[in-house]
C-alpha cells in the first residue's frame, strides 16, 4: 500500500528492526494491526508506513538461518493475499528478534503447530473453477499458515459423503470443502454415517465458496467478506472451534442431517426452480424470489409445530442481550464449550442422537391455523448473500429459526426484499416467525418442491428436529456473521 503518516502507536518494545530488500525497515504491531515502515532517521522510529494490514492477517513467523520469514494477508485489489516478507536482524539480536516472533504469533493468534485439514474440493464447483479457486487462492493460505493438508478432488456426486463417513478423525483436526452448500451437506451426512458418528460429528466443518450457494460462508464471514476466499481460509487456519445446531429430516424411513434450510412453497420453487441460472450466482435467487411473487401460487401444506418462542420481540430482545454478552470477536484457535447441552454428545455414547418426536406424536404440538405462501426453516442467518432470512438465528442456542409466510399482497412481498440482506422482514405482520424444537410439514397436493440444504426432496410430509450442539465449525468471530443485521442499528 501507499505510504502513509504513522501514528503515535508505536513503540520500540513491539518493535523489530530488519534489512528488507537491502533497505533498512521497522516491523511493528498494536493490539489490532500489523506495520512494515520505513526506518526513521531519528531514535529508530519509523517513519512511513508501507504495509498496513489487521493483527489476525499474520499467518506464521520464524527465525530461518538469522532469516526472519513472515508471511501474512494483504488487501490487492479488493481480495486478500498472501505475502511474504524476508529480512534480516540486526547483529546480535538473534534473541531479540526470536522472542518478537513469538510475541507476534501469539498476539495474532496463530495455530502452533498448524492445523491437519481434511480439504474436500469440488473441481466442478464456482462454475467449473473451484480446482482453480483452491490452489490459486486457498492453498497458498494453508500452506503459508504451515497446516498439513491432505486434499481430495471429488469426483462424483456423493463423494463427499463417501469420504466423510470412512474419515480418520484422528488424523485431522478440521474439515475444510472447498464448493458450494451442497458439499457441506453431503459432508455432515457422511460424519453421520461415520461408525462413530457423534464423534465424527465433532470434527470442525467450515467452508470456503465455490458455488453459487454459499449460506454457509456468508453466515461465517459475513456479506463484506464471504467472496474473499483468502479469508475464509484463514477462518479454517485460526477460526475457533465452535458447537453448531444440527437437525434431522426425515421422510418415511430417510433421516438425513440438515444445516442450513428446509424450504416448501414460493422459496423451495425459486431454489429448485433456478438450477438452470448458477451462472447468475447468488442472483438467481432474487430473480427466482420474484418470479414467485408474480405467479403467488399458495402452498396447501398442514404444519404442526412444538413451539420453544413465538413472540418476535422477545426473540429480538434475546438475542441482542446474547450478542451483549459475546461483546466482539473470540480469541482464536481456542475450544469454545457448547452454551447448550449438546444431545448427550460428551457422554460417551457414539450413536446419534435418537429421534425424540415422532410423527404419530401430537402431544405438545400445535397446527398452524392459516394458509402459507412458503415455509422456511433454518439454524444460520443468511440463505444467500442477499437474504438474511434468520436475524435471530444463533450458532448453539437449540432451537431451530422457522418463517412461515402468509398471503399478503404483491407489493408487500417485493417491499419486504428492500432490507433483506439486513433481515428488515422479520417484523412484517405476515410473515410468523418461530423458535421450535420440531415441526412436521404435510403438503395436501400431488405436486410440489421440498428443499432440504438445497437438494430436492419428494414433495411427501417430512419432519425436522434440532440438535443442540451436534456439529461444530470454525469461527473467528465465535458466533454467526451479520450481528442481528438491523437488530444492530
Amino acid at each position: 500500500m501507499a505510504s502513509t503518516v504513522v501514528r503515535p502507536d508505536w513503540n520500540l518494545e513491539n518493535s523489530l528492526y530488519l534489512t528488507v530488500d537491502g533497505k533498512p525497515a521497522v516491523l511493528w504491531f498494536t493490539q489490532d494491526e500489523f506495520k512494515v515502515s520505513a526506518l526513521g532517521r531519528q531514535g529508530g522510529a519509523p517513519e512511513a508506513v508501507k504495509l498496513c494490514t489487521a493483527l489476525k492477517h499474520v499467518l506464521h513467523a520464524e527465525l530461518v538461518n538469522g532469516q526472519a520469514e513472515i508471511a501474512t494477508l494483504a488487501l490487492k485489489q479488493k481480495a486478500h493475499v498472501v505475502l511474504r516478507i524476508h529480512g534480516r536482524h540486526r547483529e546480535g539480536e538473534e534473541e531479540i528478534a526470536q522472542a518478537w516472533m513469538g510475541r507476534l504469533k501469539s498476539a495474532a493468534g496463530c495455530v502452533v503447530p498448524g492445523r491437519r485439514v481434511k480439504v474436500i474440493v469440488n473441481p466442478f464447483g464456482g462454475q467449473g473453477k473451484g480446482r482453480h479457486i483452491w490452489e490459486h487462492r486457498a492453498r497458498p493460505v494453508f500452506e503459508a499458515a504451515k497446516c498439513l493438508v491432505d486434499v481430495t478432488m471429488t469426483t462424483h456426486g456423493g463423494h463427499a459423503e463417501e469420504l466423510a463417513s470412512a474419515l480418520d478423525v484422528d488424523a485431522y483436526d478440521a474439515i475444510a470443502v472447498v464448493s458450494g452448500d451442497g458439499v457441506v451437506y453431503e459432508t455432515f451426512n457422511g460424519l453421520a454415517k461415520h461408525k462413530q458418528p457423534r464423534r465424527a460429528l465433532r470434527m470442525p466443518v467450515a467452508h470456503i465458496p465455490a458455488g453459487s450457494g454459499n449460506a454457509f460462508t456468508v453466515s461465517l464471514l459475513g456479506i463484506k467478506d464471504c467472496r474473499d476466499v483468502a479469508l475464509a481460509a484463514l477462518n479454517v487456519v485460526k477460526g475457533r472451534v465452535m458447537a453448531m445446531d444440527l437437525a434431522s429430516c426425515t421422510q418415511g424411513d430417510t433421516r438425513r442431517i440438515t444445516f442450513v434450510s428446509q424450504t416448501l412453497g414460493l422459496m423451495a420453487d425459486l431454489d429448485l426452480g433456478t438450477e438452470g441460472m448458477r451462472w447468475m450466482g447468488d442472483k438467481r435467487f432474487i430473480v427466482g424470489f420474484i418470479r414467485g411473487v408474480i405467479t403467488m401460487k399458495p402452498c396447501p401444506v398442514k404444519i404442526w409445530l412444538k413451539v420453544a418462542e413465538s413472540d418476535k420481540q422477545k426473540m429480538a430482545d434475546v438475542f441482542r442481550m446474547h450478542a451483549g454478552a459475546k461483546g466482539g470477536e473470540a480469541g482464536n484457535g481456542d475450544a469454545v464449550g457448547p452454551t447448550v447441552a449438546a444431545d448427550g454428545a460428551l457422554d460417551g455414547d457414539e450413536e446419534l442422537p435418537p429421534l425424540k418426536y415422532r410423527d404419530t406424536d401430537n402431544e405438545g404440538w400445535v397446527e398452524f391455523p392459516e394458509k402459507i405462501i412458503y415455509l422456511y426453516g433454518g439454524m444460520m442467518p443468511y440463505v444467500s448473500r442477499d437474504f438474511m432470512q434468520f436475524p435471530v438465528a444463533e450458532m448453539n442456542d437449540g432451537y431451530l429459526d422457522l418463517c412461515l409466510q402468509t398471503p399478503t399482497s404483491r407489493g408487500t412481498l417485493l417491499g419486504s426484499q428492500d432490507g433483506a440482506e439486513a433481515g428488515k422482514q422479520f417484523f412484517l405482520p405476515s410473515q410468523h416467525y418461530f423458535k421450535v424444537h420440531a415441526y412436521r410439514a404435510i403438503p395436501l397436493a400431488k405436486q410440489g418442491n421440498v428443499a432440504i440444504d438445497g437438494e430436492r426432496w419428494p414433495f411427501l410430509p417430512f419432519q425436522v428436529e434440532v440438535h443442540p450442539g451436534l456439529g461444530r465449525t470454525l469461527s473467528m468471530l465465535g458466533r454467526w456473521a451479520g450481528e442481528g443485521g438491523f437488530l444492530a442499528e
